[in-house]
């Protein structure tokens, strides 16, 4: 028997209800099953104990649940910034043990995912946990990571569009360089997600007109990238006018 320990950094997710009641699902059963453990709680021995726990935070405090049923509504408070899953398995006879924390929020350094196992093949075991607990949250994937500046992505974007505005844009004919208009809507796009959108998001009523408004402002400011600049230079290069 030995023990393996695994920290990791999270990208951004859209957190519903359904996506906790996925990740409970997965923790209560599938995660047990890998464990060689009959997930039935009424075979547990008085050795084995079980514990879930689910604490959402907000700006007045914190709020702890058993089960994600627990809690009634559809949707999460306005004041939420972040959750806590918590998990636990351990058996006192065959010293099996099994910790795992999940946290989720909006700001970066609040996703992040803690697994420790003592166990056989705790290795094995530990990555295999990790890989089917993304797999039931990867379909809340979002691309809100792109946007934070700790993203290797976001340099990437400003060095694609510099090079390009570099290239296309003809100085003689410009008033405004496109040089200038393309990094001032990276800028507007990347401020606008960071600071309204944030890193990961909680089904709220007020993150869905938030949505909804970013949505539309950066479809128009896109719209009149394109439209205003882009399309102009690809029309005199092959058309000539």
């Amino acid at each position: 028997m030995n023990s393996y320990s695994l920290q990791a950094s999270l990208r951004s997710y859209f957190i519903n209800k359904e996506l906790l009641k996925n990740i409970e699902e997965y923790l209560r059963n599938d995660v047990l099953k890998m464990l060689n453990v009959d997930n039935a709680l009424d075979h547990f021995s008085q050795d084995q104990k079980l514990l879930f726990a689910l604490s959402l935070f907000d700006s007045f405090g914190e709020e702890k649940f058993k089960s994600v049923s627990e809690y009634k509504y559809g949707a999460f408070q306005d004041s939420i910034n972040a959750l806590l899953i918590e998990y636990s398995f351990t058996d006192s006879n065959t010293l099996q043990e099994l910790k795992i924390s999940l946290r989720l929020g909006k700001s970066a350094s609040s996703n992040n995912l803690s697994l420790h196992l003592n166990d056989d093949n705790a290795r094995e075991k530990v990555k295999g946990i990790q890989e089917g607990l993304l797999r039931v949250m990867s379909y809340n994937k979002t691309g809100n990571w792109i946007f934070f500046f700790n993203s290797p992505l976001t340099s990437l974007i400003f060095m694609v569009t510099a090079m390009g505005a570099l290239i296309f844009q003809d100085r003689r004919q410009e008033k405004y360089p496109l040089f200038w208009i393309f990094y001032l809507a990276v800028i507007i796009i990347l401020f606008v997600n960071v600071n309204l959108k944030r890193y990961s998001t909680f089904e709220s009523k007020r993150q869905m007109q938030i949505d909804k408004g970013v949505n539309w402002f950066l479809l128009g400011l896109a719209s009149f990238v394109l439209f205003s600049t882009i399309f102009p230079i690809l029309r005199k290069s092959l058309l000539g006018f």
